[in-house]
């Protein structure tokens, strides 16, 4: 039910006996439907829940599951570590608020990465609605109001695919598909357009392989098994990518095509948003079907050749030629000077989602990672600028003065962002590099970060520290590297990764008391720098054992000289 077929508010109920979940999604999904459903979530967390789409997408639901809390989530998806969270959920005890928020705030978690979290953990709470046999679903129309623009939507062709996997068997199958599943069956054409998105599993490539030919449950289940050749099954009928029965019979054989391959991940990894079927034509029947019988014809068939290609090739070479040519942050989004913050957040959706690296491989796209990487960087810091309000006039007025280009420093602000954000990206990988001691590995990262933002202190000193390391840390090198170091730190004074780099400096040089008070200081500007006040605390530690031995020593020898020293 898209907009375009009813009004704003227009509502109708479904009952889940007559209409299973993944069938109702599906006719969503094609109907491009925005607006809400609401589903009774039942015992032990009873309650009406709300999910909210947006072009026939989800991408919020108020469903409640204490095992899919956001923290949980990310930490599952290794998006923040233990430290990272306790210190938001402290936070959060303090202030109240979200814990997104506060993530955010604290710089644990940047947006684009909490907004996979978010969309994996709507993914995890709405796989529970698929195991709902009975209730009745409310469905209505809406602009999609009430939940954040810029939220992602989930990939409804590999939630199906995977809630079907945990939530049905060939019993529950058999009772839903009825008489449609005794007979011949056979994919259609739409499959070999979608498979990309489902995420099928590598042990189901035979089962699909012989669905394209035509087969039947009863040959299928023989080479792997009952229950998993019914899961695909279903899941391609309640998507309408199946013939069954007379369907089969009647049609022409199938055009010898080249199938897309099936990716390798699981069916429960992470999933990207599909470019769902076109809207059914105006003669198309009521969007969301209340059927009476359990039959294939009660959803509009998808006709074949009926999708057209999702044009994704094409808006990233148009991005890129943006991009090339200096287009400032509004020619970017395709956005007028007068667009406001509300059609900023809806392009940046928009884009987000299609051009969000991590969304590549369930797409088959792993092959175009670097260029979706700087297209997707430059939309992030194209969306920072335009979402500050002082920035976006300041630009504005450039703009309309015909003096975006180029502005103070000889570049478009929208460029040198772009360059910021791509050294951030590369820092980052970088910092993981260094952590696990890969010093060669981590100084080509940081050297190629400084070529994209050469004037990052931040930088200047994790370079010193990698050539320090590789280097043979003698006198020269010392010497050297100190220099570098002091000449970052009195460029940022309150750098603490700079003080505690000084600090190993200093200690390896033998100015112990130089290099505690350079770990103090790092422990001061960076509170989370635990190591710091531990490297304090061992030089202080071995001072004191050293001077204690000393004078022990000391004692030895008097005692010793006093007993055979001396002469009577």
């Amino acid at each position: 039910m898209s907009g375009s077929e009813a009004g704003a508010g227009a509502s109708k109920r479904v009952s889940l006996e007559q209409v299973s979940m993944p069938r109702l999604m599906f006719a969503l999904l094609r109907q491009r439907f925005t607006g809400t459903m609401v589903v009774p979530q039942p015992a032990p967390h009873p309650g009406m829940r709300t999910v909210w789409f947006r072009g026939g997408m989800p991408v919020f639901t108020d469903w409640a599951a204490p095992s899919d809390v956001l923290g949980q989530v990310l930490l599952g998806m290794r998006l923040v570590d233990d430290d990272g969270l306790l210190q938001a959920l402290e936070a959060m005890a303090v202030s109240g608020g979200l814990l997104g928020e506060h993530l955010l705030t604290l710089g644990i978690l940047d947006r684009p990465r909490l907004l996979e979290g978010l969309r994996q953990q709507c993914t995890h709470k709405l796989a529970q609605l698929f195991g709902l046999r009975s209730g009745e679903v409310t469905v209505v129309v809406g602009d999609g109001a009430g939940v954040d623009d810029d939220l992602l939507p989930l990939n409804v062709l590999g939630l199906i695919l995977a809630a079907v996997g945990v939530t049905y068997d060939e019993v529950r199958v058999k009772s839903e598909m009825g008489a449609a599943l005794e007979g011949p069956l056979q994919t259609t054409s739409a499959l070999a357009r979608y498979r990309s998105h489902f995420g099928f599993r590598p042990g189901d490539e035979a089962i699909l392989r012989a669905l394209e030919q035509g087969s039947t449950l009863e040959r299928l289940a023989a080479g792997t098994g009952v229950r998993r050749a019914a899961q695909l099954v279903y899941t391609l009928w309640a998507c309408q990518m199946l013939r069954t029965g007379a369907e089969v019979v009647g049609s022409a054989p199938p055009r010898a095509t080249t199938p897309t391959p099936a990716p390798t991940t699981r069916a429960t990894a992470r999933v990207a948003a599909p470019t769902p079927p076109p809207t059914p034509r105006a003669a198309a029947p009521t969007p969301v079907p209340t059927p009476v019988h359990r039959t294939r014809d009660d959803l509009p068939a998808v006709e074949a050749g009926a999708v057209a290609e999702d044009g994704f090739d094409a808006e990233l070479e148009a991005l890129e030629s943006k991009i090339t040519a200096g287009a400032h942050a509004f020619e970017l989004f395709g956005l007028p000077l007068t667009a406001t913050k509300r059609d900023l957040r809806k392009a940046w959706g928009d884009l987000s989602r299609k051009f969000h690296p991590d969304a590549l491989k369930s797409q088959g796209r792993e092959h175009l990672h670097e260029r979706v990487n700087h297209v997707f960087a430059a939309l992030s810091e194209a969306q920072q600028l335009l979402g500050d309000a002082e920035q976006r006039d300041k630009l504005r007025e450039r703009i309309e003065r015909g003096e975006h280009e180029p502005n103070e420093d000889g570049r478009d602000a929208t460029a040198k962002a772009h360059a910021v954000f791509q050294s951030e990206l590369l820092a980052k990988e970088a910092d993981k590099l260094l952590r696990a001691h890969r010093f060669d590995r981590a100084l080509e990262r940081y050297r190629e970060a400084a070529r994209y933002d050469p004037e990052e202190p931040d930088l200047m000193a994790a370079i010193a520290w990698c050539e320090y390391q590789l280097s043979d840390k003698g006198p020269a090198d010392i010497e050297r590297i100190k220099t570098n170091l002091v000449g970052v730190i009195e460029q940022s004074p309150r750098l603490a990764r700079a003080q505690y780099f000084m600090g190993f400096v200093l200690a390896d040089q033998g100015r112990s008391s130089a290099a505690v008070d350079a770990f103090r200081r790092a422990a001061r500007l960076d509170p989370r720098l635990i190591d710091a006040e531990r490297q304090a605390r061992a030089i202080e530690l071995r001072a004191a054992q050293s001077s204690t031995s000393a004078s022990e020593a000391k004692g030895l020898r008097g005692g010793l000289k006093g007993l055979f020293g001396g002469k009577k």
